[in-house]
C-alpha cells in the first residue's frame, strides 16, 4: 500500500482550487478506485520561521559560552530551547497527570502553528535582551561569523 498524498486547496465558492490533487486524480485510469480524505488544513509554521528560530537558538547559544555561563558546561542549540521551556517562553499546553492533578508542559517545536512560532520568535528575542544578549529582529541582515 502505497503512503498517501497530502493536498492543499481552496474552496472558491465557484469551484474548488487544488491543482496538484487534480493532476494526481488524473494520473489513474478510470476504473481504479480512489479514496479521499478532506480535513481544515492548519495554520503551519513556515520553514523560514522555522530557521529564524534556529539561527536564534545557535546565536544565543554562542553568546552564554562567550559570556562564560554553564558552569563548565556548553550551551547548545537543545539546551537553549530547553531553557526556553523552563523560563515558559515557549506555549504550553495542560495535561493531566496520574491522581487528577493538572500540569503545564512546554510545546514541541514541531507542535507550534505559525501565530505560536511568531509569538515565540519574540518572546525569544525579549527573554535574551533582558541579559544583554541582543539576537536579531526578523528581517534585517546581518553579517555574522558563526
Amino acid at each position: 500500500m502505497s503512503k498517501p498524498t497530502v493536498h492543499f486547496g481552496q474552496h472558491t465558492g465557484k469551484g474548488l482550487r487544488a491543482p496538484s490533487f487534480v493532476a494526481e486524480v488524473l494520473s489513474y485510469s478510470m476504473e481504479d478506485r480512489l479514496e479521499f480524505t478532506v480535513r481544515k488544513a492548519r495554520n503551519r509554521k513556515t520553514t523560514s520561521q522555522n530557521n529564524y528560530l534556529h539561527l536564534l537558538l545557535t546565536i544565543a547559544a554562542r553568546a552564554l559560552n562567550e559570556g562564560g555561563y554553564g558552569n563548565g558546561q556548553q550551551y547548545t542549540v537543545e539546551r537553549v530551547k530547553e531553557l526556553l521551556k523552563q523560563e515558559r517562553v515557549y506555549p504550553v499546553v495542560e495535561m493531566t497527570i496520574p491522581g487528577g492533578e493538572v500540569k503545564e508542559f512546554a510545546k514541541d517545536t514541531r507542535e507550534l502553528d505559525k501565530d505560536e512560532m511568531a509569538s515565540t520568535i519574540d518572546n525569544t528575542i525579549a527573554f535574551f535582551s533582558l541579559y544583554g544578549i541582543v539576537l536579531p529582529e526578523p528581517n534585517t541582515q546581518q553579517t555574522m561569523n558563526l
